[in-house]
């Protein structure tokens, strides 16, 4: 027979299939050749397990990771590859962390963003982003970061009486408005005062009578405080009795009296010149202003109502003078007078702290404006005895030197608008002191070492009001009650 293929070679008589090993790697392809060879000539192999016999570096699949962003860096996704490398599109690492992003492979460190303000916070955070997303930035500058309108801190005023106003103290604080206690002005010109913020204009009071003067100030206070006012209505700043000027008349021939003509006079008290009435028909002539007939002393004197202790002294005239004067004595030797100084509206005064069984003597002249007349003839009267039974004469007579103390206080006028006469009478000769107090108990005005039975003038710059005029002498008080009235 004829089918020897290889007739040189014992070992082989017929054709072996072989697989074409192309890249001669030693692997072949899944192309087949019939060959009379008993092993595989180069270019061939006994296997076709070469998944590329074009390449001699590779004959089975490697795994490959997916690198769909091309940036060289692979994502969990794998595939089996026939390459030696790494073909475009895939990686030999699956490091990737966002295979859709060719500029990031690795996480980044980010500040957590909250309130997305573009602001981070402390609180750091990977994030597999090229950039900052929302809620992360690449800065922890904020310092609230749950208020996405503040980020940075901002300089508040401390208003502490909270009235909306500030200090010039000042205080950062991560707010976007001014919380509680803090705002945004420094305007407050009093912090401690809830009711003041600005200055206001006041009127100095220097007299302090609650009117002030035309000078201003500008106070950092809500009401006027002492020495200021929030008019300028006083006429006087330097006399807290006078604030409004008052009509006065004027009185010419200056005897107390006005006439009808008026001024108006910043003053408490009439002041020289002028009065306080217009009963001046005569203005011309001080001894001519009542009834327009002239003042003189008085007439039909007389003593009446004569007990053992008192008597009453009377008489009669035509016009009123400014003021009377009444004088009495006992007529033992030394015995002095006993002045009592009257309105001189009055026509009688009676005599109290006399001895029984006494004789007296008493005279009275006038005041005409500003000059007294001469005294009055004197007239006497004697007091009446003490009728004493045989029994009790002893007794009665030590009675009459141990007679209690006599003191008595009388008040001419009393309402009044211009001022009081303390008519003062006591049987003892000891001096005295007054007192005047308002109606919470302050001391108004006070005088030491009065004589006893004397005449005592008080109330002229007294504002109206009630007083009480409290009489003192060897313990024994006396307190009456004072009206002034406006005028």
């Amino acid at each position: 027979n004829n089918t020897d293929c290889n007739d040189a070679n014992a070992n082989i008589h017929e054709a072996v299939r072989y697989y074409v090993d192309a890249d001669r790697d030693g692997y072949g392809s899944t192309t087949t050749a019939m060959l009379c060879e008993t092993t595989a000539p180069t270019g061939y192999s006994i296997n076709n397990t070469d998944c590329d016999d074009e390449n001699a570096a590779v004959h089975i699949s490697h795994q490959f990771y997916v690198d769909a962003d091309r940036d060289g860096y692979g994502s969990p996704e794998t595939a089996m590859l026939c390459e030696s490398t790494a073909p475009v599109g895939y990686a030999t690492n699956n490091t990737d962390c966002n295979d859709k992003d060719a500029t990031v492979s690795t996480p980044l460190q980010y500040f957590v963003d909250a309130d997305l303000d573009g602001y981070g916070s402390t609180t750091t955070a990977l994030v597999c982003s090229a950039v900052a997303s929302p809620g992360f930035s690449t800065n922890n500058t904020d310092c609230n970061d749950a208020n996405r309108s503040v980020h940075a801190p901002a300089q508040y005023y401390v208003d502490g009486d909270r009235d909306g106003y500030g200090s010039t103290a000042t205080v950062m604080l991560c707010e976007s408005t001014a919380p509680v206690g803090y705002v945004t002005n420094n305007t407050d010109c009093n912090d401690n005062d809830a009711t003041a913020h600005a200055t206001r204009q006041y009127y100095v009071d220097n007299d302090r009578d609650g009117y002030g003067s035309t000078a201003t100030a500008m106070l950092c206070a809500s009401s006027a405080p002492v020495g200021f006012s929030t008019n300028n209505t006083d006429c006087n700043d330097a006399d807290a009795t006078s604030y409004a000027t008052k009509q006065y008349y004027v009185d010419g021939d200056r005897d107390g009296y006005g006439s009808t003509t008026t001024a108006m006079l910043c003053a408490a008290t009439a002041p020289v010149g002028y009065s306080t009435n217009n009963t001046d028909c005569n203005d011309n002539d001080a001894a001519i202003y009542a009834n327009c007939g002239p003042c003189k002393n008085a007439a039909s004197l007389s003593t009446v109502n004569i007990t053992t202790t008192s008597a009453t002294m009377t008489w009669v005239a035509n016009s009123n003078p400014a003021q009377w004067q009444v004088e009495y004595k006992s007529t033992n030797q030394g015995a002095k007078w006993v002045a009592v100084l009257l309105p001189g509206t009055v026509r009688s005064y009676t005599i109290n702290g006399l001895k029984a069984n006494q004789n007296y003597q008493w005279h009275i002249r006038a005041k005409c404006g500003t000059k007294w007349t001469g005294y009055s003839n004197t007239i006497s009267f004697k007091t009446k005895a003490t009728v004493l039974s045989g029994a009790s004469i002893n007794r009665v007579t030590l009675g009459v030197e141990t007679e209690a103390q006599v003191l008595e206080v009388k008040v001419l006028p009393n309402p009044s608008t211009t001022y009081f006469t303390l008519l003062i009478r006591s049987s003892s000769d000891k001096i005295l002191s007054l007192r005047i107090v308002d109606a919470v108990g302050r001391t108004v005005e006070s005088r030491n070492g009065i004589a006893a039975n004397s005449t005592q003038r008080v109330g002229h710059n007294y504002v109206p009001g009630v007083y009480f005029v409290q009489v003192r002498q060897d313990g024994k008080l006396v307190s009456l009650k004072l009206m002034k009235q406006a005028q």
